[in-house]
């Protein structure tokens, strides 16, 4: 049969098929390694069970965990855009006075706006850009080597620096919007139907929530084992991710190489 006709044939099986593991999917691989699912209740295990008041929280846990280890090896696991709009102008009295975002608010140099924020769930910013506050045009902004220095106060902002979870910009005599590229971290893991926006992490998740579980309960021999086979499993992801990164690379024929040798001028 034609791979077309078979497409048809079930739509939801090929079109609707993601790579992300629930968190339920993760949960019984957690019980069936531990031989939790070995209990009375099955499947639904007894120590590792949804309703046992410790088990998303810890979760969710492993879950920021396994974020910021993947972050630390390298792999950008969640970026997205967003936007700051209406920064009014800086009301310091000086110009060597620079104006900051926070989660809390904006500081113009004299006052606080709270309804001017970063976005909740940034990391860090990655890349940024500024306009007119309504007009149509993104300008790349600079990101500071070191500090933002001196200078008399413009219409934009042109560069920025972020320290302490806190966006620190020069002051604008304009009411400007940015739009950024950021790090962030994907929503927890609370139910069953929770999602977990890394590709095929059950196994590492599994492993790092019965190493908890078992730690908590004073099993340390056994949350050692199952410990280090989730450090395997994160390696193999970040793993996974570098090779991807390679798949770009290139490499120039030498300008003397004997492919090239009888074909003068060519690459």
């Amino acid at each position: 049969m034609p791979l077309r006709s078979i497409i048809e044939r079930c739509p939801l099986s090929v079109a609707q098929s993601l790579p992300y593991d629930t968190a339920e999917s993760i949960m019984n691989t957690a019980r069936s390694i531990s031989a939790d699912a070995a209990s009375q209740q099955g499947l639904a295990g007894d120590i590792l069970n949804d309703q046992q008041p410790y088990v998303y929280p810890i979760l969710s846990k492993c879950y920021r965990d396994l974020q910021d280890r993947l972050i630390s090896g390298g792999v950008e696991t969640f970026s997205k855009y967003g936007h700051i709009y209406g920064i009014t102008p800086t009301q310091a009295a000086s110009p060597r006075t620079n104006v900051n975002i926070s989660y809390q608010g904006y500081w113009n140099g004299q006052t606080s706006i709270p309804n001017i924020v970063i976005p909740a769930d940034l990391i860090k910013p990655l890349e940024l850009w500024e306009c007119p506050s309504g007009a149509g045009f993104w300008t790349p902004m600079k990101q500071a080597a070191d500090s933002i220095s001196s200078r008399p106060t413009q219409n934009r902002f042109g560069i920025w620096d972020y320290q302490n979870d806190i966006l620190i910009l020069p002051g604008s005599s304009n009411t400007n919007d940015i739009k950024m590229k950021y790090l962030c971290y994907a929503p927890d893991l609370t139910g069953p139907l929770s999602v977990a926006y890394v590709v095929h992490c059950q196994t590492a998740l599994s492993n790092m929530l019965v190493a908890s579980v078992c730690k908590m309960l004073g099993g340390l021999e056994m949350a050692a084992v199952f410990q280090k086979d989730a450090d395997q499993a994160i390696d193999a992801l970040i793993n996974r991710t570098a090779r991807k990164e390679l798949y770009g690379s290139y490499r120039r024929i030498p300008f003397r190489s004997s492919h090239g040798r009888g074909r003068r001028g060519s690459w």
